[in-house]
């Protein structure tokens, strides 16, 4: 049985994604994310109370930290995310 999603059902799991991505972005709110040098489109995610441990984001959302390896969803790739989206959206 194939199921058919209406315009307003796609909508609200874009809105729960989005929610969703917020929430783990807003646990890394401490977190410093800055373009990595050594990878094209890739990221260095730290807390700057812990300078020596670090997670590195590349231009797919991946993140070297565990949780994105058991759940494939982390709040460093989140932070990235939300942090790319919020700059196209500010520099057109």
């Amino acid at each position: 049985m194939a199921v058919t999603l209406t315009p307003r059902a796609l909508q609200r799991v874009e809105e729960q994604q989005r929610e969703h991505l917020a929430r783990l972005a807003a646990q890394a709110a401490h977190y410093v994310a800055t373009p990595d040098p050594s990878t094209p489109g890739g990221w260095i995610v730290r807390n700057p109370k812990v300078p020596y441990r670090i997670e590195l984001v590349n231009d797919q959302g991946q993140c070297t930290c565990r949780h994105y390896r058991l759940w494939d969803r982390c709040k460093h790739a989140a932070l990235v995310s939300q942090q790319t989206t919020s700059a196209a959206h500010t520099h057109p």
